[in-house]
């Protein structure tokens, strides 16, 4: 190229990054200066997703930490990152520290504390708190939700969670959702109302997937009634 600007420059690096050139990438990003070409925020986040996503955690976090600005975006992949390496006090510090939230941050903070074993966070605290700031949930916000109020045994607080879609925000609950709730109420033992549930649903493969598994537990006449 006769010329080069930042835009061809991240280009570069967001490429090398997709193939997996983990080296090339970080060449290209620390030859921008030479070239009296300062890195952008899209440079440094490039760079950032580069160690997350290849599992260099130390060099992640020293790049987050020389970043000049930080966006949403940065704040959010380092939140993966440490909910990657299981660190759920340092993910819970990144995600207080954010100084603006949208989303995708929310919904990235309930999935990985779930992941991370501290479901009474994600299906209580993290929850409410992205409500009660009007953040409006959408399909992944309140799948993240089911996930983590099944895994904790919050019956209550899933099933309002559950109704709450499409009464309160209009999000339709897909398969996912149904498959959840439905794992969530066999294994509660409230199975005349996972019945009924389940068989307002059309003869879905992943739902009654969930709901058989979760019936062998508890009444197998239920599941022998739909096959």
């Amino acid at each position: 190229m006769a010329e080069r600007n930042i835009v061809s420059w991240n280009i570069m690096i967001s490429g090398y990054l997709i193939s997996g050139d983990l080296d090339s990438c970080m060449n290209v990003f620390s030859t921008m200066p030479v070239r009296n070409l300062a890195p952008d925020v899209v440079s440094w986040n490039a760079l950032l997703a580069g160690y997350i996503y290849n599992g260099h955690l130390m060099e992640a976090e020293a790049t987050f930490a020389r970043m000049p600005a930080r966006n949403v975006t940065a704040w959010t992949a380092s939140i993966a990152a440490f909910g990657r390496a299981g660190h759920l006090d340092r993910l819970v510090l990144v995600f207080d520290r954010m100084p603006i939230r949208n989303l995708v941050s929310w919904n990235t903070m309930i999935a990985w504390c779930s992941s991370c074993g501290d479901c009474k966070r994600a299906a209580t605290s993290v929850w409410h708190e992205m409500v009660l700031a009007g953040e409006v949930p959408d399909e992944t916000s309140f799948l993240s939700a089911l996930l983590a109020f099944k895994h904790c045994g919050d019956l209550d607080a899933g099933w309002r969670c559950f109704v709450s879609a499409s009464l309160d925000f209009g999000v339709l609950p897909g398969n996912p959702h149904y498959s959840c709730v439905l794992e969530l109420l066999a294994k509660s033992g409230e199975m005349e109302l996972a019945k009924d549930v389940a068989q307002s649903l059309p003869c879905d493969h992943v739902a009654w997937t969930a709901f058989l598994a979760a019936c062998q537990l508890h009444d197998g006449d239920i599941a022998q009634e739909k096959l």
